[in-house]
């Protein structure tokens, strides 16, 4: 009997904490969709006082962390998120992206290797990867990414700009002007 109410109280108690992080998520969604930088640190500190109930909080906080040009404190955030969530793709890429930004190219490679372990078919990451090798001056191996982003996620406007980048940098401009016409077609279509 003790113990069935001891795990009633405990149940309670997670569900009050899971509704106390829940009640902060939608202000911090607000203000990450409207840029409202620090807003979102506001929000989510908040959120994450009740607890770590969802990744999304260390998501949104790492990028706003990172709009604010502070991508110390972006990494710290992605690291402490996967500390909890540690099958997070957004995380993993988020910190790809941060150690990207501070020209730790090797640990960015392996935090997308690791992102792809958990979602092969990630277009996202795979884009990641291909502007890693681009910013390297590897536009065979950037190329290659793209592709495999395309492949996966047809519809990611960003690789189709990207692969008309890479495209006019190598001197293909026939094809860098197809790939920028599909991402304008494609940006049109979400608008």
């Amino acid at each position: 009997l003790w113990g069935g109410v001891a795990l009633l109280l405990a149940g309670i108690w997670i569900s009050l904490k899971q509704v106390g992080f829940d009640r902060q998520t939608l202000p911090m969604q607000v203000a990450f969709a409207e840029s409202r930088w620090a807003d979102v640190l506001r929000e989510a500190d908040r959120g994450l006082a009740w607890g770590p109930f969802d990744e999304e909080a260390y998501l949104m906080r790492g990028r706003a962390y990172a709009a604010l040009g502070a991508a110390g404190r972006a990494q710290a955030d992605y690291r402490l998120g996967l500390t909890y969530h540690p099958h997070s793709v957004g995380l993993w890429n988020g910190l790809g992206n941060s150690l990207q930004e501070t020209g730790d190219r090797a640990g960015a490679l392996n935090a997308y290797r690791r992102a792809l372990t958990l979602d092969p078919r990630s277009g996202e990451t795979y884009n990641n990867i291909g502007t890693l090798y681009a910013m390297s001056g590897v536009m065979d191996s950037a190329l290659t990414a793209y592709r495999q982003a395309v492949a996966y996620q047809p519809d990611l406007t960003d690789v189709y700009a990207n692969m008309s980048i890479v495209y006019r940098k190598t001197g293909d401009l026939a094809r860098s002007l197809d790939a920028a016409a599909r991402a304008c077609l494609l940006y049109t279509s979400d608008a």
